[in-house]
């Protein structure tokens, strides 16, 4: 999987020497498709020294300003109705992801389970 976006806190793309696709979180939504498993698009990364960088020093700057792009894009006109879904790699892109439940919606911070279930009937 590639995430070819910059990093929203220090701007560096996936292919910088400190980077290495080594992104904490990333964001993504699926574009409309006819196929079975649409493909991911990638609107957001953090970069693993930002957020490395963040714990350190005990604040969320880098999280929260990751966390306020999605919110900004989910609510542009041309955006509304799309589910931006959030996955945190702890070993990078290369290594295992998890998918949480937040996702944005709208300008909105939603459960993913309600919003997919709400669809759904």
């Amino acid at each position: 999987m590639s995430v070819d976006v910059q990093c929203t806190n220090c701007g560096r793309e996936s292919s910088h020497p400190q980077v290495r696709q080594h992104f904490a979180y990333a964001a993504f939504y699926y574009k409309p498709s006819s196929s079975i498993t649409p493909p991911r698009t990638y609107i957001a990364a953090l970069c693993t020294p930002c957020d490395e960088a963040d714990r350190q020093n005990g604040v969320g700057t880098a999280r929260n300003r990751f966390l306020k792009y999605l919110r900004h894009w989910s609510n542009l006109g041309a955006n509304h109705g799309q589910i931006v879904r959030i996955v945190e790699h702890p070993e990078g892109v290369t290594g295992e992801e998890r998918e949480g439940d937040s996702c944005f919606r709208d300008g909105g911070l939603h459960s993913y389970r309600a919003l997919t279930t709400a669809k759904a009937h």
